[in-house]
């Protein structure tokens, strides 16, 4: 609608400067019929975008900003397609179960994107937000926690709007701040990064929530509890099928060193988390054996 508006704003203001000057137009039904051409194709224009059944976001004017929308909902897990990559949203512990997207060639370097934001479409179900969009305050005696992002901005770093969507609190859980900085989990984060210049890789990843009550540490402020293990699975396009899979104990202890006692089976990490939600796996992946191809590839991370 917003360029609706502004085309009738010129069209106004031509009406406007022409009867100001009524006196220096010599052909007035010229200026009238420029006004009412404008005026329509603007019409028009909405209208087929209307037929189109296109959405009015101002955040998502661009024709490949593609607005989020919500794919289906059980009651319990509200399923969002942010169009680059999939959530599937806890409603009662207010955090993501899991998230899939396939990184492709980094074509961008942003700076990062700092604000973060509530999901306007959990309004429309029941199905509430984090309390807050603030940090998760650091408690005495325990750790640091960050806001951790599901998927990483770094890889949407070609777009400010699809980096504000990763800034979504349904993309945010409490991570510890060491794992979330240089442990296990960085580096894989770090890994998609530099892989994804060779060949396009498929990423499943999400929590374990657990029943650690004791780093439960922000249920008052935010609503949502600390998930107990977070778990990522790799496939690379140049290994199809192949499921590099880590389970990483939510804390300080899973540093980089650690990534080969972190592999899990497939079937294993599977079978623990179907405890907790629904999670649907390609049937063709198995377990690698195998080390991870990429795990000696470096890149630039800008």
């Amino acid at each position: 609608m917003s360029r609706f508006i502004v085309r009738l704003v010129i069209a106004l203001n031509l009406l406007a400067v022409s009867n100001c000057a009524l006196s220096d137009i010599t052909d007035k039904s010229y200026w009238v019929k420029k006004i009412q051409s404008v005026a329509q194709h603007s019409l028009k224009a909405w209208n087929d975008r209307d037929d189109k059944g296109e959405s009015d976001s101002s955040s998502a004017a661009d024709a490949d900003e593609v607005a989020p929308k919500v794919l289906a909902f059980t009651g319990e897990q509200l399923v969002i397609d942010y169009h680059r990559f999939t959530v599937y949203y806890d409603c009662n512990r207010r955090g993501f179960d899991y998230s899939t997207f396939v990184a492709h060639e980094d074509v961008g370097d942003l700076p990062r994107y700092e604000p973060f934001n509530k999901e306007p479409l959990l309004e429309n179900y029941d199905c509430p937000s984090q309390k807050t969009t603030s940090s998760y305050k650091k408690t005495p005696g325990h750790p640091q926690y960050h806001r951790g992002h599901g998927i990483t901005s770094n890889h949407n770093d070609d777009s400010e709007y699809y980096m504000s969507l990763t800034n979504r609190m349904t993309n945010v859980v409490p991570h510890n701040g060491v794992q979330n900085t240089r442990g296990l989990w960085r580096h894989l984060e770090k890994r998609v990064e530099c892989a994804r210049d060779v060949a396009p890789v498929t990423v499943y990843l999400g929590n374990y929530w657990g029943n650690d009550t004791s780093n439960d540490l922000f249920i008052r402020t935010h609503g949502v509890p600390t998930p107990d293990y977070i778990w990522r699975i790799h496939v690379y396009d140049k290994y199809p099928n192949q499921a590099f899979v880590w389970l990483i104990k939510n804390d300080e202890s899973t540093l980089p060193a650690d990534e080969d006692s972190a592999r899990v089976d497939l079937e294993k990490l599977k079978t623990l988390l179907s405890s907790e939600y629904d999670i649907s796996l390609p049937d063709e992946w198995v377990t690698s054996n195998n080390k991870d191809p990429y795990r000696n590839l470096t890149c630039s991370l800008k």
